[in-house]
Parts: structure tokens; C-alpha cells; sequence
């Protein structure tokens, strides 16, 4: 049986939209030393919209199209980040760390940690804070 996991993707899309973008679907990361940009309110990378895009929202988008469909961005949140959490292996803190790796432009430490920080608070505030039970 496995183990029940403490974090909804609405959670998790609550405090990845926050960190990535301050909830923002029209933001746009800084330019990467190899010359692509994040896009969005979870930060997907540019090379990563149009496959992505067509295999979660069924239509195969530019990053430009993407950045200004907040469906779009949502769709594919869901499927890629429910692909890393809840089929993932391990404890759920180490699901969520793995989901945090999963493609979106999460790679800065800071961000990642702010992100299992949010995630594995320990804060009953659940209106307040991203919290487990």
C-alpha cells in the first residue's frame, strides 16, 4: 500500500507559483548563460513549452503563446508536476524535493529550498503557510 501524501498539487502549486513568479502567468526569467528564459507562472523552460504544452493542454504552443494562456500553464503544472509527486519514490519530503527538480526553472538553490521549506513547514496555519498535517 502506499504511503498517503500530505501535499495537494494545489499546495504545491500554490508555493511553486509563488517562488517562481509571485503567482504571476505573465513573468519571464532572466536569460540563461545559454540564451533561453523560463516561462510563466511556474517558470518552464522555453525549450521544454511546446512539448510539454501539446502533451498536457493538447496543443502544441511558442513560449510566447504559452506565457499568455494561464490554462495553458496550469495544465501543464498538473501533469508534469503530478507525474514527479505522486508517482515518485520515497517519503513525500523527498517526493517534493524530486518535484522541485522536475524541469521547471527551479534550479537556483535558494528557490529549491524555499520551495521544501513551504512544503515541509511544520506550521498548522494551513491559510497561511504551505503545510503538511
Amino acid at each position: 500500500m502506499s504511503q498517503a501524501l500530505p501535499y495537494s498539487l494545489e499546495q504545491l502549486q500554490n508555493a511553486f507559483g509563488y517562488v517562481e513568479s509571485s503567482n504571476r502567468y505573465d513573468a519571464i526569467g532572466p536569460e540563461t548563460r545559454r540564451g533561453d528564459n523560463a516561462y510563466g507562472r511556474y517558470q518552464v523552460m522555453d525549450f521544454n513549452v511546446p512539448s510539454w504544452s501539446e502533451q498536457y493542454y493538447g496543443q502544441r504552443l511558442t513560449p510566447q503563446e504559452f506565457l499568455a494562456n494561464p490554462q495553458a500553464q496550469d495544465a501543464v503544472f498538473y501533469g508534469r508536476m503530478g507525474e514527479y509527486y505522486s508517482q515518485g519514490q520515497g517519503a513525500p519530503e523527498d517526493r517534493v524535493r524530486n518535484a522541485a527538480r522536475c524541469g521547471l526553472r527551479v534550479s537556483l538553490t535558494a528557490q529549491r529550498r524555499q520551495i521544501e521549506a513551504m512544503a515541509l513547514s511544520t506550521t498548522r496555519n494551513t491559510a497561511t503557510a504551505f503545510c503538511g498535517p
